[in-house]
C-alpha cells in the first residue's frame, strides 16, 4: 500500500485504485466548461448517452474538451453533467453498464466518424469508470471516478462514454430519457451512434456542434517531489517501452514501474534511478519484455520515491494491449496488394480472422476469412478503384478498424 497527505484538503482522499499518502499538498479546482444552466438552454439527449427502448438500447459518444477550456494540469477525478431542469427535479432509474474512458489528443475536432476505440490514434485510453449512474433532473449529476486521469494540459480531452443498460430509464418525468444541456464551441467536437440492437453500436457515428456542458474535479498537484509531465506506453510483440519526463524534481531517488491485469493487484517490474534535484524537464525511459496475454487489456503504474522513502504515485496507464498496437499495413498508398503483418498474429495459429474492407460511405467492398500461420495476412485488391477505406479485423476478442488509402496507377 503506497501512501500520501492530502494536507492542504485537511482529510484523506480515497480511490478505487489506491490509498494515497506523502507530504505533497493538493489543491482540488472544480473546472466548468461550456457554461450555461438551466431551463431555457438547448438540450441533447443524445450525448453523453442516450436511453430509449425504441431507438437506443445501446449508444456511444466522444466529447472533446480543449486545454483553452481547462486550463489547469492535474488529475481529474470526476465529471459533472448538468440534466435539463425544466421540468420538476425526478430522478430516473439506475443507468447500468456505463463507461467512461478519457484520452490525450492534439485533435481541436474529430474527423471521422469511427467509434472511437476503433480509432487508431486513440490507443492509450485510461476506464476511469464502469458502473452505474443514477441520473436526477435539475442540477449537476456527478460521476467519481474509480481511477483518476493524469491531465497534462497541454493537449486536449477526449471523452468517451459508452452506454450498454439495453433500454429506456423509466420514473424520469415525461420522457425515459435524459436531457443534458449544451453550447456550441464549434463544429465536430462531439459524435455519437445509437442502435436498438442488442450490441455497443460500430462505426459510421454522426458528427455534432454539440458539446454538453461539464465540470471537472481535477486535483491539482502543488509542490511535489516529481512532477510528471508525461507517460507513454507502447508495445512492439512482446517488448514494452515506457517514457515519461518531469518537469522539476526534488530531492527524488527512484521511479518504480508495475503492472495489473486489474488495476488493484500490482507487480512491480523495474525501478530506475533518478537524476535527484532538477528544476528542469527531466526525460527518462524503460524497455522491458513481459509476459502479458495477448488481446488482454493491462494497467501501468508509475511511482516515485523520494530520499525519505515517501513513495508517490505519478501516472496509472491502462493499456489496451490488442493486435493493433503492433499491426502494420504496407504498401500504403497500395496498388494491388496490402499486408497485414502483426508479431500477434503467430499467437493465433490456426485461428479465423475475418478481414473487411469498407468505403468512405461505410459500404463492405471486400471480405475474406483468413486461418492465421504467420506473422502476415495478404489481401488482394485490385478489383477498388482509387479512394479512401477502412479495413476491420476481428478475432474471437477484438474487432477493430484502420484507415489506409488505395492508390491505383493508370494503364
Amino acid at each position: 500500500m503506497f501512501k500520501r497527505f492530502y494536507t492542504k484538503m485537511k482529510c484523506c482522499f480515497a480511490t478505487a485504485l489506491i490509498a494515497l499518502f506523502s507530504l505533497s499538498a493538493i489543491g482540488q479546482t472544480a473546472v466548468e466548461i461550456n457554461n450555461g444552466s438551466g431551463c431555457g438552454n438547448a438540450l441533447t439527449s443524445r450525448i453523453p448517452a442516450k436511453y430509449d427502448s425504441w431507438t437506443s438500447n445501446y449508444s456511444w459518444s466522444s466529447m472533446i474538451y480543449q486545454s483553452a477550456d481547462i486550463g489547469i494540469a492535474g488529475d481529474i477525478v470526476s465529471l459533472s453533467f448538468f440534466v435539463d431542469d425544466c421540468f420538476s427535479p425526478d430522478v430516473f432509474n439506475p443507468a447500468n453498464n456505463q463507461k467512461i474512458y478519457l484520452a490525450h489528443t492534439t485533435e481541436n475536432a474529430f474527423s471521422n466518424t469511427l467509434r472511437p476505440d476503433n480509432d487508431a490514434q486513440y490507443l492509450d485510453f485510461t476506464l476511469v469508470f464502469n458502473g452505474s449512474v443514477t441520473w436526477a433532473q435539475g442540477g449537476w449529476n456527478k460521476i467519481t471516478f474509480d481511477l483518476p486521469f493524469s491531465y497534462n494540459g497541454t493537449d486536449n480531452l477526449m471523452v468517451f462514454y459508452t452506454n450498454e443498460h439495453g433500454g429506456d430509464l423509466t420514473g424520469g418525468g415525461a420522457f425515459s430519457t435524459t436531457g443534458f444541456i449544451w453550447n456550441h464551441l464549434g463544429a465536430n467536437r462531439g459524435k455519437y451512434k445509437n442502435t436498438s440492437g442488442s450490441a455497443l453500436p460500430g462505426n459510421g457515428g454522426f458528427l455534432t456542434n454539440v458539446l454538453p456542458i461539464v465540470k471537472l474535479d481535477i486535483n491539482e498537484n502543488v509542490g511535489l517531489y516529481a512532477e510528471l509531465e508525461r507517460f507513454k506506453v507502447t508495445k512492439e510483440g512482446r517488448n514494452y517501452r515506457f517514457d515519461w519526463s518531469l518537469l522539476s524534481e526534488v530531492d527524488n531517488d527512484f521511479f518504480s514501474m508495475f503492472y495489473a491485469y486489474d488495476n488493484t493487484t500490482w507487480e512491480k517490474i523495474a525501478q530506475v534511478p533518478s537524476y535527484g534535484n532538477t528544476p528542469d524537464r527531466s526525460v527518462y525511459s524503460l524497455e522491458k519484455e513481459l509476459p502479458i496475454t495477448a488481446n488482454k487489456s493491462c494497467y501501468f503504474m508509475l511511482t516515485a520515491t523520494d530520499i525519505d522513502g515517501n513513495e508517490e504515485v505519478l501516472s496509472v496507464r491502462h493499456h489496451l494491449n490488442t493486435l493493433s498496437n503492433n499491426v502494420k499495413y504496407f504498401p500504403n498508398p497500395v496498388q494491388d496488394q496490402l499486408t497485414i503483418t502483426s508479431p500477434l498474429f503467430e499467437t493465433l495459429i490456426n485461428q479465423e480472422i475475418t478481414v473487411k474492407v469498407f468505403n468512405a460511405y461505410a459500404a463492405e467492398v471486400y471480405s475474406k476469412v483468413c486461418t492465421s500461420h504467420s506473422n502476415a495476412l495478404t489481401l488482394d485488391l485490385s478489383g477498388l478503384s482509387e479512394g479512401i477505406y477502412y479495413v476491420q479485423y476481428a478475432t474471437e476478442n477484438e474487432q477493430r478498424n484502420e484507415r489506409f488509402v488505395i492508390t491505383k496507377t493508370k494503364d
